[in-house]
């Protein structure tokens, strides 16, 4: 090997790296963009005991575009109608069980390649305690046409959530 080949090596090793680096990081980003429905979301309490705050068959969807917005809705499929139906005058219980059983929120987003995660800018949610937070997401095995992470701890005070996603086509 001559010496211009020998200088070369390491520039060309570097680049390759780095370029590697971006498709990764475009790669996961690409991943995520699209329109997703819920199929799961359990919640583990402290205790180890799990628990499924939106029932057994939740609704929901999240939406990450290519321009790092997203937005959030998930809800239980159970919610009983308003006896008012004006949500202006929902009665207490009405508008309890209507807090317990939905979630929605929006904001910013960034992925982290390096250690398979995706945080959340939280600009808005129907949970205030997360407005202006980030929250850290971990990416789990997952295939192509499905997403699922683990949740730092849930609003629900459980020590984490693990969500399914099914890509909407």
């Amino acid at each position: 090997m001559n010496r211009l080949t020998s200088s070369i090596l390491p520039i060309l090793a570097a680049l390759s790296f780095s370029l590697s680096v971006a498709a990764i990081a475009q790669a996961t980003q690409k991943d995520l963009t699209g329109t997703w429905a819920l199929t799961s979301n359990y919640n583990m309490r402290q205790d180890g005991t799990r628990f499924e705050p939106f029932g057994s068959n939740p609704k929901g969807i999240l939406m990450f575009d290519a321009h790092g917005h997203f937005s959030a809705e998930l809800m239980r499929a159970d919610r009983a109608k308003f006896a008012s139906n004006n949500r202006m005058q929902a009665t207490s219980d009405e508008n309890k069980a209507t807090v317990q059983g939905t979630l929605a929120f929006f904001g910013t987003y960034s992925v982290n390649p390096s250690d398979h995660s995706f945080t959340l800018h939280f600009e808005g949610s129907s949970f205030p305690n997360w407005e202006g937070t980030d929250r850290k997401y971990i990416l789990e095995d997952s295939a192509a046409d499905e997403l699922k992470y683990r949740s730092p701890p849930s609003s629900t005070g459980a020590a984490f959530a693990e969500l399914v996603w099914k890509r909407v086509k």
